[in-house]
């Protein structure tokens, strides 16, 4: 191919490069790069730097072939916005990261150390939390005559539920 020729298409490429699909973009970086030619070469900051902050806080479960490639990576490498956006997502991510695991550990910690404090009284402790209680506090118990919760009547006096079979009487039920 004729050295005029590529260098004809590389300023063609760089005009417009939304002409060109990926591969042939990368195509034309290689003769760029072996014309030692300006190639326009597009960037990706934003978009590398939160993959990598989500990356590096999910260590690294999160395959590489979702990363955002750009034209030219390949034959040039990342450019110096990309490298510093990778950098402060993989800083990023890793505090994250480590922030969930000690949050993570001390949850643990307190739920294994309040299992333990459990005061004995209940019949059944599941995992520090106190079973019966639940039973002592149903619906049915919360109507029964020995539970006293106030409650006003149309004259605005104050009675007891534990008073309503009285009040009833009085009423002529």
């Amino acid at each position: 191919m004729d050295p005029y020729q590529i260098v004809q298409l590389i300023e063609q490429y760089n005009e417009n490069p939304d002409r060109y699909t990926d591969e042939e973009a990368e195509f034309i970086a290689q003769l760029a790069q072996g014309m030692n030619t300006r190639f326009e070469r597009e960037s990706k900051p934003i978009q590398k730097g939160l993959f990598d902050l989500v990356d590096t806080a999910a260590f690294g479960l999160i395959p590489d072939k979702f990363r955002p490639t750009t034209r030219g990576q390949t034959v040039f490498g990342d450019t110096g916005e990309e490298e510093l956006a990778s950098l402060l997502g993989l800083v990023g991510g890793g505090v994250a990261g480590g922030v969930g695991l000690v949050k993570g550990g001390r949850g643990l910690i307190n739920r294994f150390k309040r299992g333990k404090k459990s005061s004995g009284n209940s019949m059944t402790n599941y995992g520090g939390a106190d079973v019966d209680a639940d039973r002592r506090n149903n619906l049915l118990q919360l109507t029964a005559p020995n539970r006293r919760t106030k409650t006003y009547n149309h004259d605005e006096e104050m009675f007891y539920y534990d008073e309503m079979p009285r009040l009833l009487d009085s009423m002529g039920y």
